[in-house]
């Protein structure tokens, strides 16, 4: 809670632009300090396993790289929630936002799925090239 209220008053002291791209720079000691705590808050945390979330958590790095991709993010991340936000308020803005970032969220999980298919594949059959 203090580290959110010396944020504010630093992000408000303040009206240049820069500083405030500062703020919520990965190398601000407050962001460091917030990441430390939120790390210890999640340690601590026992939760039983679970098979669906271990599969599903299998393909979240390939999930933030197809999101993160320039290919994928620009041409159509960014213009769709652009239209959303255009377009819609209120609950009816967050309803659509959250779809359409599940949506994302679900496409980049099939999509990894598919490529693990096919990775599996391609192992099989090189083993197989080099067994004989």
């Amino acid at each position: 809670m203090i580290t959110v209220a010396v944020i504010w008053f630093y992000a408000n002291d303040y009206h240049g632009h820069a500083l405030r791209l500062k703020i919520v720079n990965y190398i601000n000691p407050l962001v460091i300090f917030n990441s430390v705590l939120l790390l210890n808050l999640f340690a601590n945390i026992k939760l039983k396993q679970s098979k669906w979330i271990n599969y599903i958590s299998s393909s979240s790095f390939a999930i933030i790289l197809f999101h993160t991709s320039p290919f994928v993010i620009e041409p159509t991340y960014y213009g769709i929630s652009k239209d959303i936000f255009m377009n819609y308020h209120g609950f009816n803005y967050w309803w659509r936002i959250v779809c359409f970032v599940m949506i994302f969220f679900v496409g980049g999980f099939v999509l990894d799925q598919i490529r693990k298919i096919c990775w599996n594949y391609v192992l099989k059959i090189n083993n197989s090239l080099l067994i004989k």
